[in-house]
């Protein structure tokens, strides 16, 4: 009898123990969530000679702060247009007979947030996928260069505003000051999207992958190229005050830049549908192209701005 009462016991709870240790499987489609900083650099440079320089910002208005100072060629109003002399004029200050090449570089940062969808195959240990995600972006820089200073002015007036006397030696509008030939570019990145494959060992519930594709984000840029003469000039009252003159010219660039991603990942279920994942991204987004166009047709300054960017981000995953 008890014989019998054992083996009824044991069909009995067969099928319960074999349930229990039938094995987690990532094989399947999901959908997720994620978040994330990323940061990164953006590199850029452009060549250009004094004529093409002169060309483009020809025409640029003129703005500043402080009364004119008497420099030849006279500055015009403030809101109205340079002359190409006068530009002209202050780049040979800056340029001597050369065809500068300036670089520059600045930090990219911001938060992602969005959301992927993918499918996985796993075959014993190994787990095989393709996840494709989508990102807002608030990534963005500010990039900044002052490739050329020069001195401007009398250097006499320089030295004397040092002792605090000029009175009776110098006449309005007498100055000193520098001249500065300068570049900013306000770069943003609207949205993020990559294509990616993903390879990875399972251990039950942990999966550790590597990932890699396609990667696309549309990008916007706001250049301004400009000079500037500032410093300290004499006003009409025999008193030195300080002046500012720029004169800019503006471009912009939009774009869905087109590159790759490669990184890594681990992924852990913590029920059967349901998994957190943390992961990190290298994405080169390749360069996104500026042009300044001048006063004379044919005349253009391009600029070229390399972008790269590290992310890391959270997130998590339903399986159907």
């Amino acid at each position: 009898m008890r014989a019998l009462l054992f083996s009824a016991s044991a069909l009995v709870l067969l099928p319960a123990a074999a349930f229990a240790q039938e094995p987690f499987t990532w094989s399947g489609a999901y959908i997720g969530a994620h978040g994330g900083y990323a940061w990164g650099e953006g590199e850029g440079s452009y060549a250009t000679d004094i004529d093409a320089l002169t060309d483009v910002l020809t025409g640029g208005i003129v703005e500043g702060t402080g009364p004119p100072p008497d420099f030849v060629p006279l500055f015009p109003e403030l809101g109205e247009p340079a002359s190409s002399e006068l530009v002209g004029s202050i780049l040979e200050i800056l340029i001597n007979a050369e065809e500068p090449a300036f670089d520059y570089e600045g930090d990219l940062d911001g938060a992602i947030a969005g959301g992927q969808l993918g499918f996985n195959w796993q075959s014993g240990g190994l787990v095989f996928g393709i996840e494709a995600d989508a990102s807002w972006s608030d990534i963005g820089a500010t990039i900044s260069d002052t490739p050329l200073t020069n001195i401007v002015g009398d250097p006499d007036l320089a030295a004397d505003a040092e002792d605090g006397d000029i009175e009776g030696d110098f006449a309005e509008g007498d100055f000193f000051g520098e001249a500065s030939l300068s570049v900013d570019y306000e770069t943003d990145i609207n949205w993020l999207a990559t294509v990616r494959g993903r390879v990875g060992a399972a251990w039950d519930r942990v999966l550790i992958y590597a990932t890699g594709g396609a990667a696309f984000a549309d990008t916007e840029v706001l250049a301004q190229l400009s000079v500037t003469v500032a410093g300290q000039t004499v006003n009409d009252t025999d008193v030195l005050e300080p002046f500012a003159r720029t004169i800019g010219s503006e471009s912009t660039g939009d774009d869905v830049l087109v590159g790759y991603t490669v990184g890594g990942g681990i992924e852990v279920a913590f029920s059967e549908n349901w998994s957190a994942k943390v992961e990190y991204n290298y994405v080169d987004l390749g360069e996104i192209e500026v042009d300044f166009a001048g006063e004379t047709e044919g005349e253009t300054i391009t600029s070229e701005i390399d972008i790269d960017l590290h992310i890391v981000k959270g997130g998590i995953n339903y399986r159907f």
